[in-house]
């Protein structure tokens, strides 16, 4: 038996349809937001680029201040062990600008994905479990009526569990005579409720 997603009648159909759009609608905004969240929190890594950058180029041109120094008589290599210890420093400001991107990513990449899991989360807590068990419920109701004795047992069911101003006339003495025509709107009733219908083929 395949299981059924929507129910069968068009108002409780459309209800469900609605509710999961909406819920569709609800995870797409928050993933969304989330890449939003993203891209708002990475771009605080610009500094840092520009820090490094600036460690890397001016790294290589102390260096080749160096080499162009050494070449000088006598205080050529003298000259040198400042602009290399120079250099030196410049890498450190340049693996510090890399370092603060990274740690900004990974808070661009926290903050993202909390920022829609979260939301996300409560969702499928409020939403998916009714969804489920309609499913279930449906399912154990189909089985039910496709058994030979399932319309007297779907009508038993809507004599213990319907409202009692939803229940026909002499329902109670209807359902021990077994009057066919009272079991059968008695089991299309239970049916009803979750939105089956008794005279729909089972798939």
């Amino acid at each position: 038996m395949a299981i059924r997603v929507y129910a069968e009648t068009s108002s409780r159909a459309a209800r469900q349809l609605a509710a999961d759009l909406l819920a569709l609608a609800w995870v797409l905004f928050w993933v969304w937001a989330g890449l939003r969240v993203h891209a708002a929190v990475g771009s605080l890594a610009a500094p840092g680029r520009d820090v490094e950058e600036a460690g890397t180029g001016l790294a290589v041109r102390l260096r080749e201040a160096g080499e162009s120094v050494e070449s000088v008589p006598v205080a050529g290599e003298t000259l040198r062990g400042p602009l290399d210890g120079a250099a030196g420093a410049a890498d450190q400001l340049a693996t510090a600008g890399t370092e603060f991107q990274a740690r900004v990513a990974d808070l661009a990449l926290l903050l993202g994905v909390s920022f829609a899991v979260l939301p996300i989360l409560l969702l499928l807590v409020v939403w998916l479990p009714p969804r489920l068990r309609w499913v279930l419920r449906s399912r154990r109701l189909e089985s039910m009526a496709a058994r030979p004795d399932g319309a007297d047992v779907l009508a038993l069911r809507a004599l213990l569990s319907r409202p009692l101003e939803e229940l026909p006339p002499g329902a109670a003495d209807g359902w021990r005579r077994r009057d066919a025509e009272i079991v059968q709107r008695l089991a299309a009733l239970e049916l009803a409720g979750s939105g089956l219908r008794l005279d729909s083929p089972r798939p």
